[in-house]
């Protein structure tokens, strides 16, 4: 996924063989037809992510986008995440592929949203809308937020404020003017529930306490705008699946 490539276009199997999602406002993603009202803040926080679209992005945003890349791919073909990131893997091994190795906190957050999928797919849909159905989202809404959503749930490494703004970003780009607003506002309920602050918090994780490692080792910091193999694109090698999705890349 290289950040000096063109996005892709056009819908799965049209134009190039791995046709990615296109980018903010495109009519190929259908957004709910009602969204919730977000405050100032929060409109604020979604303006400033959209006002530069093309700037460089940390190795951590990278990989968190690669992973939403995943899952919406693996969504779309109905096949397990994990092996894809096992296929992307193998043949990263082969230079002559062209394929992008897989970054460590990529494989993290895929394997985790895949091991902990009910889990976050129950909590997102807790904190939609009351007239939205979670399965009715746009699939790269649904990949975003359940990359934020692991965030929040299963790496305490992570700041809150980071996942949620992350998503906000991801949201932007990738998708329609109206999922940033709604994918804000999900993942800051979501980040505020399990806060802390919050007497009931401690109520929800009960149950999954022995799934969520407080000592588990953080990736490489979000603050830190390094170039790695993410730069690379790894959906050109697609030719024999046109089925295959992927998060259009950003352009210069």
């Amino acid at each position: 996924m290289s950040d000096n490539n063109s996005p892709s276009t056009g819908g799965p199997g049209a134009g190039s063989p791995s046709a990615g999602l296109p980018s903010n406002g495109s009519s190929s993603t259908h957004a709910p037809a009602e969204q919730p009202q977000v405050d100032s803040e929060r409109q604020a926080k979604e303006s400033s992510a959209k006002k530069n679209p093309h700037k460089r992005h940390t190795a951590r945003y990278r990989a968190r986008r690669r992973a939403a890349d995943i899952l919406y791919e693996a969504e779309s073909r109905d096949i397990d995440p994990v092996a894809i990131v096992e296929d992307r893997m193998a043949l990263s091994r082969d230079e002559s592929n062209g394929v992008a190795p897989i970054a460590q906190y990529t494989q993290d957050i895929v394997r985790g949203a895949a091991e902990e999928l009910d889990l976050i797919d129950e909590t997102i849909a807790r904190y939609l809308s009351d007239d939205w159905e979670f399965h009715r989202l746009p699939a790269v809404d649904r990949a975003i937020l359940r990359v934020g959503a692991w965030e929040l749930l299963f790496n305490p490494e992570i700041p809150k404020a980071t996942a949620v703004v992350e998503g906000v970003e991801l949201a932007s780009q990738y998708s329609t003017d109206k999922a940033a607003p709604y994918i804000h506002a999900v993942l800051d309920d979501i980040a505020q529930a399990n806060s802390e602050d919050n007497p009931m918090v401690q109520n929800f994780l009960d149950p999954y306490a022995d799934e969520i490692d407080p000592d588990a080792d953080g990736a490489d910091s979000d603050a830190v705008d390094a170039p790695d193999a993410e730069e690379l694109s790894s959906f050109d090698l697609d030719a024999e699946a046109p089925e295959a999705n992927s998060l259009a890349p950003e352009g210069n």
